[in-house]
């Protein structure tokens, strides 16, 4: 069993990498790639868990960028690398400025919460979207993350506001600046139209996209065929994993298995070329 998408405290995720790691291993993943948002702060840990485990490791990346779930994922990053640095430290300020936006906007609706509130939920790297609904918990502004998504953090005026990213095209130029394999998240959660989504694909396969995550938990399987189609025509890599994050912020995607177990993926080619990266 692999699972190349899965998160940690590093970002959004409830687990430390470790504890992600020593999940991985109860349950016979065999190879797997941590990708924090906009982060590489929890990749040496967890490839120091995953040597302990037996377990091939495979650090990675997601980028988030412009536009509804536009995310980037980057697989054997030279996470050590200056320019690895230099970008997330990029990244990381992109991600506060996002925050101030989110606090106010919040505060606009009367939910009142302090970076004390959020940085509670992390260790000390990025502040996302379930740190806030994690935060609205505690304070009693809701009665479970979900709810807190339902009714502030995933609505047209959340989304409404210009929260500053980098492009996709942007993201892909990152993750080969760490010399490392960019393909694109869980396309399916962009909601674009078909047209949309293959003109997208075309324009970031010109700046250096490599691979499509075909296999998501939450993929149907027509958007799974979807994505098999367009990784044949324009001669993609085909990728998947879960996004695992926790129990407590998507309980119902399980590491390795996804939604009711509709995630079997694997593939000892793929593991090959990503572990080997003849691509950077």
């Amino acid at each position: 069993m692999m699972d190349l998408h899965c998160h940690t405290t590093a970002s959004d995720g409830q687990y430390s990498p470790e504890k992600v790691v020593a999940f991985a291993k109860e349950i016979g993943i065999s190879v797997l790639a941590i990708t924090d948002h906009d982060t590489i702060d929890g990749l040496a840990r967890g490839e120091q868990a995953a040597k302990a485990a037996g377990i091939r490791f495979i650090p990675g990346i997601e980028i988030n960028a412009q536009g509804t779930n536009v995310h980037v994922l980057g697989y054997n990053i030279a996470y050590k690398s200056r320019a690895a640095q230099d970008i997330c430290m990029v990244n990381k300020k992109l991600r506060i400025k996002r925050a101030e936006m989110i606090l106010a906007y919040l505060a606009n609706k009367e939910v009142y919460l302090t970076w004390a509130d959020l940085e509670k939920y992390t260790s000390g790297g990025i502040i996302a979207r379930p740190h806030f609904a994690r935060a609205m918990v505690e304070h009693g502004y809701v009665n479970t993350v979900s709810e807190a998504f339902t009714k502030y953090l995933d609505t047209k005026e959340f989304r409404a506001i210009k929260r500053p990213r980098p492009t996709a095209e942007e993201a892909v130029k990152m993750i080969k600046a760490m010399h490392g394999i960019p393909v694109l998240a869980h396309p399916a959660l962009q909601k674009k139209s078909d047209e949309a989504l293959e003109s997208l694909l075309v324009q970031l396969k010109s700046v250096g996209l490599l691979g499509i995550e075909c296999y998501h938990s939450e993929h149907s399987a027509d958007d799974v065929q979807k994505c098999l189609s367009l990784a044949a025509k324009y001669n993609l890599l085909i990728t998947g994993g879960s996004d695992f994050h926790g129990k407590k912020i998507k309980p119902a995607i399980k590491l390795g298995t996804g939604i009711n177990n509709n995630l079997n993926f694997h593939d000892e080619a793929l593991i090959c070329q990503l572990m080997q990266n003849k691509y950077s």
